[in-house]
Order: C-alpha cells, then structure tokens, then sequence
C-alpha cells in the first residue's frame, strides 16, 4: 500500500505526470504552475494551453483560448494550435456544424420574433 506522501514520481503508480482525458485533452503534471488545478485532477494543467504559454513566453490570460487546427484535441504539436478568444472560438466550430434543413433559418426567426422589455432583454 502506498504511503500518503508518495507523491509524483515517488508513488509506485506514477505513470510520468502525463495522461489523456475522456473528453481527449492531454494533461501535464504542473504543481508549481499558476493555473494548476486545485481540484481533481490536482496538480495538473492543459498540455495545449501549456505548450502555447512556452510558445508565447508568457501565460494566457482571460478570455484567450487554444484552438486545435486539425480538431484532434491531444495533437498539441504548436504548428497545430492557434491563439484567439472565445468568441472567435466559437465562431470557427460554429461555421463548421451541419444544420438540419430549415433549423437555422428557424432558430434566426425565433430571435427576430421573440418580444423584449422595456430594457431590450428577451421575455
């Protein structure tokens, strides 16, 4: 049985401080970094969001976001990641989706027909 402080490279199941995700991101063991996660998993930080910050020499900030170009989310090779924000991040796997016939001129119309308040919000 392991013993408590068996930590990283000291614990018998240490499987080098890199492991994939099921949503498909590669996570690197980090502790000391700022943005390593304080909750499970603990320690660790985001491979692509890693490498970018090595590329740029610096961390990311709010709102920027780390896209993978050729969609494979554990491809981290730099040539494949591209900096931008959220919402051009947005916009790039929005232009890419498949539309069932008529949905998106309906979700547009939805938006145009639906009524507001007195200060513009949706009711």
């Amino acid at each position: 049985m392991a013993k408590q402080n068996q930590v990283g490279d000291k614990n018998p199941n240490w499987k080098g401080g890199r492991f994939e995700s099921s949503g498909g991101y590669i996570w690197l063991w980090e502790p000391r970094h700022p943005f390593s996660s304080k909750v499970s998993p603990k320690g660790y930080v985001l491979e692509h969001r890693f490498v970018m910050e090595q590329k740029l020499n610096r961390l990311l900030v709010t709102g920027e976001v780390i896209h993978h170009i050729n969609g494979i989310r554990n491809d981290n090779r730099i040539e494949n990641l591209v900096l931008t924000n959220s919402g051009k991040h947005i916009g790039e796997h929005n232009s890419k989706r498949t539309w069932k016939k008529g949905s998106r001129e309906k979700s547009r119309l939805n938006v145009l027909t639906r009524k507001r308040n007195g200060t513009g919000q949706f009711i």
